[in-house]
């Protein structure tokens, strides 16, 4: 017999959340988690019940922002939102980004009332990626332009492209300079007009290249037609170029200048066999005479000097990659080349305005760094002078002075303490090298040799060469590396205050550490300002985002809230006003947490008014070492609705509490652990009591990124209020 008694409801909501092979959750009206199926506890990497309680932002730190705005538009307006499209990482896969389509809609009680949300949830990680890989092949090919130019432009070796039928179509400035013609005027160029005698062998291999579609290396030898006397060694690689379909686009190549290295190798192998000549000469017709002796000696000297010479090429490039930041690759540079090359060694920079300034000095001997130093100081080089670093900028051209003289010391010299110096120094043979970059010199790298007896040689000119070439590039890559930085730096400063104001028995403390590349302006802020009589607000935020469109945000919710405080007292109307603002200036995928508190010493301690667009909550941590979460004024994310309400909480601080305000970075930790940051925070907080409250903000801060591993994911931020013992206010 058929059994035709009524199913109760909540044993087909237990059926569904069973069985269901997609991801089912509800959410009460507080955003909490109330149930969570197994195929959504697996999406995310934790235990249902571990769900339970939590908001979205407690339980998946990438995702939570974004899911609470979304909830709390569903809340908001009583309106489901269908399949929208969720992005991030959760505990179940760190690292990873995945993708979910989305359904959430309002849970009504019989009267109507919106008593929460439930979610359906599939996950569309392999779709959407097949889908990004389509729309970024699409980008690559639009940029493809773009990015080739950057790329031949930082080449230190020379690219070429050409046509299937040999003709250049694009080369980067150091081919360019290699074969002595502009860029543009390689553009349609055949090979005999840029290459001259040399053309019919090329061609011949490069027409290999195209017919049986295989790259070939080559080591030329060629003098080309803007100097046929300057023999230059060339190593090449010359491979095709074709579409996804194999059609044959071209050919391309890669040239780089061996010269030097070939050089050194010739010399190091002359040297070699005229030391083992010498030996076995000696050897063979029995003499020990010292003249011998001395002279075989001297040749394995020169033939380890060579040795040396081509190992110096490899290290010294090595150190000058060490930093990317402006002043350590300069001083980079001239420690690569001492005492190898010269006894001491300056690089010289030409400012904006065509001032000569040195950056970087390098002495064999410290103490003759320090006078070196005291040189440039007082007697810097002048860009008119008609020899030294002015003139090697003016012509681009190496210079070399020889044997100098103490009558021709006496005749540079400015005045006696000129002289001094100089003959201190003890200059006799100075080498100074253009560093040329793609806007023409940059600067200049001086070798000098002193007291210590040696002598340029001709191949330490061509390594001199060779250093300023590989200098030329680290110094360019620093400078362009720096100055993003301080861009970044300076924009970043200017999002903070100053200083902290001083409010009448109140000490006061922040901290903000930017997580990530220092050229990345950060999303976090806080500030404290006046916002009437006998009134501050202090203000802790998150704005979504990096870079310059979260510096922007940033700069709208500070000077927003800066110009409503003095007229509106109140803080719930104060972020409403904000949200407004976001609404009517960024759109609606833009969207910042804020913490907004209204503080006013009175007779009882200091009252604090505060509201809280989707941040955390604030921490109380009390003189016996409690530490206790300030839940109130709950309200959604500032930006996230158009018509979004904000409610206000209130405190009263008593002397000797402190009221801790601070940004998700210092909770944040990659674990599936979700509440170990808080736990911690907690902990740490407790430990402080009596100390000072930069002493709290520091600890906090420090705490956070040891769990981080030292290198935090978040920016983190803090500001701390605490009342001075016994402080009260009529």
């Amino acid at each position: 017999m058929i059994d035709t008694s009524p199913i109760s409801a909540p044993a087909i909501l237990d059926a569904l959340f069973a069985n269901s092979t997609i991801g089912l959750v509800v959410w009460d009206r507080e955003l909490r988690f109330r149930r969570v199926n197994a195929r959504l506890a697996a999406m995310n990497g934790l235990a249902a019940e571990a769900h339970v309680g939590h908001r979205p932002r407690e339980v998946l730190p990438e995702l939570g922002e974004r899911l609470e705005a979304l909830l709390g538009r569903v809340v908001a307006t009583g309106e489901p939102l269908r399949d929208v499209e969720v992005s991030g990482e959760t505990p179940a896969a760190v690292g990873v980004q995945r993708h979910w389509l989305a359904s959430y809609f309002p849970i009504r009680t019989d009267a109507n009332e919106i008593a929460g949300v439930t979610g359906l949830v599939v996950e569309i990680t392999a779709e959407r990626d097949a889908r990004d890989r389509a729309e970024s092949a699409m980008q690559r090919t639009a940029f493809v332009d773009a990015e080739l130019q950057a790329l031949y432009a930082a080449l230190p070796v020379g690219v070429a492209f050409l046509s299937p039928d040999l003709r250049y179509q694009r080369v980067n400035e150091t081919l360019a300079r290699l074969n002595g013609r502009p860029v543009g005027a390689h553009v349609g160029a055949s090979l005999e007009d840029v290459v001259g005698k040399h053309a019919p062998a090329l061609r011949t291999e490069l027409e290999r290249v195209v017919a049986n579609r295989e790259p070939v290396d080559l080591e030329l030898e060629v003098a080309l037609p803007h100097d046929p006397t300057d023999l230059r060694a060339l190593e090449a690689t010359f491979f095709p170029v074709v579409d996804r379909d194999e059609a044959l686009l071209g050919v391309g190549g890669v040239i780089r200048d061996v010269t030097v290295r070939r050089e050194l190798e010739r010399k190091q192998s002359d040297l070699l066999r005229d030391a083992l000549f010498a030996r076995a000469a000696a050897e063979a017709a029995g003499v020990r005479t010292d003249d011998a002796r001395e002279e075989a000696e001297r040749t394995s000297v020169a033939a380890e000097r060579g040795r040396a010479r081509i190992a110096l090429l490899a290290r010294a490039g090595q150190q000058m990659a060490e930093s990317m930041e402006w002043e350590p690759t300069l001083q980079a540079v001239v420690r690569a080349v001492v005492p190898d090359v010269a006894d001491w060694a300056s690089l010289t920079v030409v400012d904006p305005r065509g001032a000569l300034r040195v950056h970087a000095i390098a002495h064999r001997d410290p103490e003759r760094e320090r006078l070196a130093w005291e040189l440039a100081e007082r007697y810097p080089a002048s860009a008119d002078a008609p020899s030294g670093p002015g003139h090697v900028v003016r012509t681009g051209e190496l210079e070399i002075r020889t044997d100098i003289t103490p009558d021709a010391i006496r005749a540079a010299a400015r005045d006696r303490e000129h002289l001094r110096l100089m003959e201190n120094l003890s200059v006799k043979h100075v080498v100074e090298a253009p560093l040329t970059g793609p806007s023409g010199v940059l600067g200049v790298l001086s070798f000098v040799l002193g007291d210590s007896g040696r002598r340029f040689e001709p191949e330490d000119l061509q390594l001199i060469r060779s250093l300023a070439t590989r200098a030329t590039l680290h110094i360019e890559n620093a400078r362009l590396y720096t100055e993003r930085s301080t861009i970044a730096e300076t924009l970043q400063a200017s999002l903070l205050p100053r200083a902290l104001p001083e409010i009448p028995g109140v000490e006061l403390a922040a901290h903000f550490q930017p997580a990530g590349d220092q050229n990345t302006v950060g999303g976090d802020f806080y500030d404290v300002f006046g916002a009437g009589e006998n009134a501050w607000a202090a203000v802790v935020g998150d704005v979504s985002g990096k870079g310059a469109p979260a510096a922007a945000l940033t700069a709208l919710a500070r000077y927003t809230l800066r110009a409503t405080a003095r007229t509106h007292p109140d803080p719930a109307a104060n972020l409403a006003l904000l949200n407004a603002a976001f609404k009517d200036d960024t759109g609606a995928e833009q969207f910042c947490t804020v913490l907004y508190a209204r503080v006013c010493p009175g007779p009882d301690g200091l009252d604090v008014r505060f509201a809280n667009g989707g941040h955390l909550p604030p921490l109380l941590l009390k003189p016996d070492g409690s530490v206790t979460s300030v839940d109130g004024g709950r309200g959604p994310l500032v930006g996230a609705l158009a018509d979004a309400r904000y409610e206000e909480a209130a405190l009263t601080l008593r002397p000797g509490e402190l009221l801790l305000l601070y940004t998700d970075g210092v909770t944040e930790v990659s674990t599936t652990d979700i509440t170990l940051g808080e736990r911690e925070l907690h902990a740490t907080l407790a430990g402080l009591v009596g100390a000072s409250v930069q002493e709290v903000v520091a600890a906090a801060a420090n705490r956070a990124v040891e769990l981080q591993a030292h290198a935090p994911r978040d920016d983190i931020a803090l500001l701390a209020l605490r009342l001075k013992p016994a402080t009260v206010h009529p």
